[in-house]
Order: C-alpha cells, then structure tokens, then sequence
C-alpha cells in the first residue's frame, strides 16, 4: 500500500491524519456522505417472493416475520415457540404477572442479565437492598441528634429537632429520586462512553450549583432554587459515579479494583483537605470585603476551572477497547491507510463531545433494513451474507445491519468496517464491500491485536434487535 504526504480528516469525532492520497485496492479513497435517499443496487438480480421466515427478537417483543407478494416485510403469524424458548430469547417473563416482572428487571439488572454478570450478583444485591434502608435510618437518627446538639430543639421531645431532620432528609429524598431516573434510563451507555457521560455530569452538576448560588441573590424563591439545585446537582451524581466506577475498573490492569479504589481515596482525600483549607481562607477574605457579588464572581471561576481541569484529565485516559467513535476511526485508518492507531494515538484524538456516527444502524429491524419493496431480495441478501452473523443494505443514506442472534462483538466490527468501505466506495454494491471486508479483516484484527486493542470487549451501541431463523 502506498502513501503521500499526509493530509487532514475528520472523522466520527476524532482528528485523523491520514496519508493522502491514497490508493486502496486500485482506488483513490474518499469518504463522501452518502446521498439521502440513494439506495445501492441488490447483490443480485431481482428475484421472486421471498417464502423465507424469520423471528425478530427486541426488548419484550418477538414475532416472525416473512415476505409479502408486495415485496414489504410483515408479521406472518404466531412464532410457535414455547414458553421458555420466549422467556429465553425475548427476555420477557410468561404469566399476568409478565409485564411487571420485565419491567422490573430492565430496572434493577444489568442489560443481558444473567451472562453479563457473576452468579453471586442477584443474591448480593437482594442481601445489600435492607442494608441501604437501615442505613439511610441511621443516618437519620444522627442527624436529629447533631441538630438538637447545636441548639435546634425545642423542649424535652425535642420537636424542632426531628422537624429540621425531616426536611433535610426529605431534600435528601428528591435528590435520592433524581439519582434513581438517571441510573434506571441510562444505565446500559455508561460503559461505551465515559468520557462524554462525564462531562455531561459536570454540566448538569454546574446548572445544580449555579440554582443554589442564586438562592443569594433571590432568598423568596429559596425552596425552588434550592430544590432544583439539589436535584440537578443529585442528577449530575447519577452520571458521574457510574462513569467513575468505570474508570475505576479500566485502571485495574490486575484485577485490583480494591486496591485502585482506595489509592483513590488517598487522591482524593489530599485534594480535598487542601480544598477545605482555601475554601476558609477564601471565605474569610470575602467576608472582610462585605462584596456579595464577589461570592458569585469567585465561584464562576473556580467552576470554570474545575471543568477545565476535568476534562483535561479525561483526554488523558486511554481505553483499549472500541466504542463506537474509536472503531469508526480504527476502521477509517485502516481502509485509508492501512494501518491501525495505536490506543493513546486514537483516544487522545477522540472527542469527548462529540455524539457517536449516525450513519450505520447497528441492529436495526428486517424491516427498516429493506427499502419499501426490497423483501423480494431477500432471499439473494441472505445467500450472500450466509458465512456471516449480519445482513447490510444501503438506502436513505444509512447503512442498516440487522444482526442474527450468533452476532458477537467481531462481527459487528465486520459491519462496521464494511460499512466504512462502502462509504468510501459509493459506487460499489454490498457484495463488493462484503469481499473487500473477508479479505482485509484478518489484517485489521491482527494489527489491532499487536497495538493492544481489546477488539472482543466492543462497545459499539448497537441495537437489541436480533434475527433468529425460523425453523
């Protein structure tokens, strides 16, 4: 493969620079978007009808699918599975009682439970749950005494006491709520993106902060301004700690989260205690000069440094396997030049902003992946795509990939890069692309092994959809 000198790209949030220009197979790579509403010509000629049949499994939800004599995908009937066979593959649970205990279960435990966590997870969590609840307790109990201790107390029951307990538990508890929303709808990204997860935690965090800082500023709407501020700032919370318990893992190159976590707090507790100290002197220094408006002033700019520094510190972790952002450089590199980065050459690259590619639909449904009458190709699409665990079309500007339920972290990296070399390739049809991808990714996948890339831990979002064959 031959290089020129290099030139500047931008891709999937990351800044590339890749050797240009540069000749691939024969061709000159470009990676023009694709035109909306351009479909690719079928890997084969039109055929008849399709009489295949499929069963499209997605969160709660599982039917069989087949081809109409208008070519259109649609439901043909009952899936004939057995109980446990639908339990097993849609994850929903049989019974009047089904829909909650789904529901339930998409709320307490981790996405793919049981294979994505240890056997001892559930009976640990069951165990711990009285454990939060006799411990929020507790620390009721001793903040009613710390408050009655300081003077807040209003004869031997000691009624002012418990009422101010009260409300500081009860502001607690609308935090508490802000916490669960937040872990319960996003706990599955988390783990793909850190970085942009982190800093959105620092942005809310902020809003939070800024409500209880004009609580000063507007004392009569003291309840609201408070209440938003403690909620917003419980809402940061929900996103941050996750994202840090991930970074947490990431460092424990030896399975040594312990010992990580409490060197963490070593950090952080240092960091703290000279925190503290400034605070006092800052706050001495601004009550000598009787300037309310140098409390907002000050906490400005130490926020804004604070959200600096943080996300300078995320731009210097480097995670070795690929989310959707870095395989979608992984793969650029790699078509363009034949090569694949290095980890800290493609993470120091990527943007922590930046939203992951829309341009592939990983896990899409039959039906969004077939055009409106395309069905009768269906048949053709799956002879072509027989070695692999995905089907890939192009129409209205995307690529769509329907993935079987064999479909692992690797053939979604297949999917992807043959997306990629379709993208850089608009002339030519899936066939080619799926050829360019058999022949090339044995390279791809041994050069990101040699550069220490985790290709088999991939987090790439896909969707759940997964397509089984009808028997």
């Amino acid at each position: 493969m031959q290089t020129g000198p290099p030139s500047r790209r931008a891709f999937a949030g990351h800044d590339l620079r890749p050797e240009g220009p540069t000749a691939v197979h024969g061709h000159k790579l470009r990676f023009p978007s694709l035109r909306a509403g351009a479909t690719s010509s079928p890997p084969t000629p039109q055929s008849a009808p399709s009489t295949l049949s499929f069963i499209e499994v997605g969160p709660q939800r599982i039917q069989r699918l087949g081809v109409g004599e208008d070519g259109e995908v649609r439901e043909v009937g009952e899936p004939g599975l057995g109980t446990g066979q639908k339990e097993a593959w849609s994850g929903e649970s049989a019974g009047p009682l089904g829909p909650a205990r789904s529901f339930l279960a998409g709320l307490f435990l981790p996405k793919d439970w049981p294979d994505s966590v240890t056997p001892d997870y559930l009976e640990y969590q069951l165990w711990t749950l009285p454990t939060h609840v006799t411990g929020v307790m507790s620390h009721a109990l001793a903040t009613t005494s710390m408050l009655q201790a300081v003077g807040i107390d209003a004869g031997p029951g000691g009624a002012a006491g418990a009422s101010a307990a009260i409300k500081w538990i009860s502001k607690d508890g609308i935090g508490a709520l802000g916490r669960f929303a937040v872990s319960a709808r996003f706990a599955s990204v988390f783990d793909e993106d850190p970085r942009r997860w982190r800093l959105a935690a620092e942005a809310v965090t902020t809003l939070g902060l800024a409500l209880e800082i004009a609580t000063q500023a507007y004392p009569g709407h003291f309840v609201l301004l408070a209440g938003g501020g403690n909620l917003a700032t419980a809402v940061g919370h929900g996103l941050g700690h996750p994202c840090f318990r991930v970074i947490q893992t990431h460092f424990a190159a030896k399975n040594n989260v312990g010992d990580v976590s409490a060197r963490e707090e070593v950090w952080g507790v240092g960091a703290q205690l000279v925190g503290l100290g400034a605070s006092v002197a800052l706050l001495r220094a601004l009550e000598s000069a009787h300037a309310t408006p140098g409390v907002v002033l000050a906490w400005v700019g130490i926020q804004a440094a604070h959200v600096t520094l943080r996300a300078a510190a995320l731009s210097r972790l480097a995670f070795p396997w690929p989310n959707r952002k870095r395989a979608a450089a992984l793969v650029a590199a790699h078509i363009c030049e034949g090569r694949v980065p290095a980890i800290r050459e493609v993470n120091r690259g990527e943007s922590a902003l930046a939203l992951p590619p829309g341009d592939v639909a990983l896990g899409c449904t039959l039906g969004e992946a077939l055009a409106a009458g395309a069905g009768r190709d269906l048949a053709a699409l799956c002879a072509t795509y027989s070695a692999e665990a995905y089907l890939l079309t192009r129409h209205s500007g995307r690529c769509w990939v329907v993935l079987r339920q064999r479909a692992g972290a690797h053939d979604a990296l297949r999917a992807l890069w043959q997306a990629a070399w379709l993208e850089a390739h608009p002339g030519e049809g899936e066939a080619a692309g799926l050829r360019a991808m058999q022949a090339a990714f044995p390279d791809f996948q041994r050069q990101a092994e040699a550069q220490g890339w985790v290709l088999g831990d991939s987090l790439l979002g896909q969707g759940p959809t997964r397509l089984h064959d009808a028997e």
